[in-house]
């Protein structure tokens, strides 16, 4: 039943950016900040001069990419940091996208790792199952399930195998929603992880 209601919460928060074109989910991960639900910026960033997606993560020294993984979905990315050193997944949370680590990214390239945090499955436009514009008692077993914890599991070590190589190891750090996620991840499959890290969600079993 848990497991039910996170995969119904997950398909029901992925409509905040619907279908909409890249340029308008681009302009959502800025003006999201509004809702008081991001850190501050760092700062030594002076973002009042600086209106667009692409100008702020070049602020933070953020790159963009993309990564398609063996289920067909194709999954947006931001990354800093040399490509050399360790390595650091960071899942976001519930509403924001990947940009919510931008401050986090920027002190881990300048302490040497190499970190990546993905736009989640439902998040990336090209990412999204179907269903996910569906409500109430039209909802699906189905699209249930393209939210569910195993496979949404599956996307975290498919974005590290993707990045990295398969069966590679990486720090996980997760906040919110992403964390839910990667407490499943570290309970069903520890030997992938050096480390990992959680905000705001406790252990499962943490009534």
């Amino acid at each position: 039943m848990i497991r039910a209601l996170y995969a119904l919460t997950f398909l029901a928060i992925t409509s905040i950016a619907t279908s909409a074109p890249q340029d308008t989910c681009d302009t959502f991960k800025i003006s999201y900040q509004g809702l008081g639900c991001c850190p501050s910026d760092a700062p030594d960033v002076n973002m009042s001069a600086i209106t667009t997606y692409e100008g702020r993560i070049a602020a933070f020294g953020l790159t963009k990419g993309e990564m398609t993984l063996p289920n067909g979905y194709t999954y947006d990315y931001l990354a800093a940091g040399p490509p050399s050193g360790p390595k650091v997944l960071l899942l976001h949370g519930f509403p924001s996208p990947s940009y919510m680590w931008r401050n986090q990214m920027k002190a881990l390239a300048s302490a040497g790792y190499r970190a990546v945090a993905p736009d989640q499955r439902g998040y990336s436009p090209r990412a999204r199952p179907a269903g996910y514009d569906v409500y109430g008692d039209s909802v699906t077993a189905e699209m249930l399930d393209a939210y569910s914890q195993n496979k949404l599991t599956e996307d975290v070590l498919g974005f590290a195998d993707h990045l990295w190589g398969a069966g590679s190891k990486f720090h996980l750090l997760t906040h919110d929603w992403g964390a839910v996620v990667g407490w499943h991840v570290t309970l069903n499959h520890p030997g992938r992880l050096h480390s990992f890290a959680c905000l705001a969600v406790p252990h499962p079993q943490v009534g």
